[in-house]
């Protein structure tokens, strides 16, 4: 699932990652379309890694570069779009939570 995405359908009773994907796609053409100036998305890391790997016009082989190194939880992640195109200004960013916890995440 996470290591060779190329070859997982996914979660076992969950969506596929042809379904996964087709939302995301969905939901970033509905939200570029609405007059936001700031969006905030909160999510979990299976749809974070889509989210980015859709944004960054990854492959599904290349999925993987998302959360290499892995992206902490709670971290903060910015994406600018401008010109009809998205650009990543900052990722993974955790230096707001205590050092604590930034090692708890990496265990």
């Amino acid at each position: 699932l996470w290591c060779h995405p190329e070859i997982s359908n996914g979660i076992p009773e969950g969506e596929t990652y042809d379904e996964i994907e087709e939302r995301v796609k969905d939901f970033l053409n509905d939200l570029v379309k609405k007059p936001y100036d700031n969006v905030l998305i909160v999510t979990h890391g299976f749809c974070f890694t889509i989210i980015m790997a859709t944004i960054m016009n990854l492959d599904r082989k290349d999925y993987i570069k998302v959360n290499s190194p892995v992206v902490d939880g709670c971290s903060k992640t910015i994406v600018d779009y401008s010109n009809g195109e998205f650009s990543v200004e900052v990722y993974g960013n955790n230096d707001f939570l205590p050092h604590q916890s930034n090692e708890s995440f990496s265990k």
